[in-house]
């Protein structure tokens, strides 16, 4: 059993993504599925328990995903596209969460890989900061994360964020 989110763009259905209820950890084999608007299973999203990185496949290319917590300055999600060997997006989560309400924001390289980020974005929402059993409630969760890694923290680019804003500020 299973449910879905959706994405959609201008009111428009582009993909929705399952959530089996049971995650088994350990399981090599593709827990989330990415349908496109006619329900053709067009990506699949493998992760290895909590082990990083999360493996996404999607029209045809091959992406992973990892988390680098960073303390007081939140945790990054770094998006890698596998084929290429070149970081396509980030998202940031800071550490407040207030009302169970998690904010994130996505920078990425195209729209293209923006799709990357949403759908990399819902799947760590699920399995990391699902709030779905619990009550919403008024307050503040603060939550701390801390990556010792070194290979994992190599993979985040600090002046990823400042190259995409750069960017658009030129294209203004």
């Amino acid at each position: 059993m299973s449910y879905f989110s959706y994405i959609y763009k201008n009111g428009k259905l582009l993909y929705k993504i399952n959530k089996p209820f049971k995650f088994f950890r350990g399981n090599k084999t593709p827990s989330h599925y990415v349908y496109d608007s006619n329900n053709k299973i067009i990506g699949s999203i493998m992760k290895n328990g909590f082990k990083p990185p999360a493996k996404l496949s999607f029209k045809n290319s091959n992406f992973e995903c990892y988390l680098v917590g960073l303390g007081d300055k939140g945790i990054k999600f770094v998006i890698f596209n596998s084929d290429k060997n070149i970081q396509i997006a980030l998202i940031e989560l800071g550490i407040k969460i207030y009302d169970n309400k998690a904010k994130y924001e996505l920078f990425a390289e195209n729209e293209n890989y923006m799709e990357i980020a949403i759908i990399s974005n819902l799947f760590y929402d699920f399995i990391r900061f699902d709030f779905r059993n619990n009550s919403v409630s008024k307050g503040v969760t603060i939550t701390k994360v801390y990556t010792k890694n070194k290979a994992f923290l190599s993979k985040y680019n600090p002046s990823f964020k400042e190259n995409i804003l750069g960017r658009q500020d030129n294209q203004k």
